[in-house]
């Protein structure tokens, strides 16, 4: 996580330094970019802490709607919903 000078006008910046399967998360050799909405919509209000605890939420319940579409991330969600989750 990079905090820039200017936070919290403006967003930390995440980078998932470790190999992942995750429909959210890009591989590191890909740049490691998290896509959630926490982070999309950010302002002033939003907590460090808070953004902790999304990311935690993001790793066991993935954001179907917000998934990148590269290959590593479409094989990650299309393991997912192929293993029943989420329970629809």
């Amino acid at each position: 996580m990079i905090i820039p000078r200017s936070y919290p006008f403006t967003k930390p910046k995440l980078r998932w330094e470790s190999e992942i399967f995750h429909p959210n998360i890009k591989p590191p050799k890909k740049g490691g970019e998290l896509r959630m909405e926490y982070l999309e919509n950010w302002d002033v209000s939003k907590s460090l802490k808070r953004l902790a605890q999304e990311i935690k939420k993001l790793l066991m319940n993935p954001d179907l709607e917000r998934r990148w579409k590269i290959r590593e991330c479409i094989l990650a969600f299309d393991t997912y919903i192929s293993s029943g989750f989420p329970d629809f």
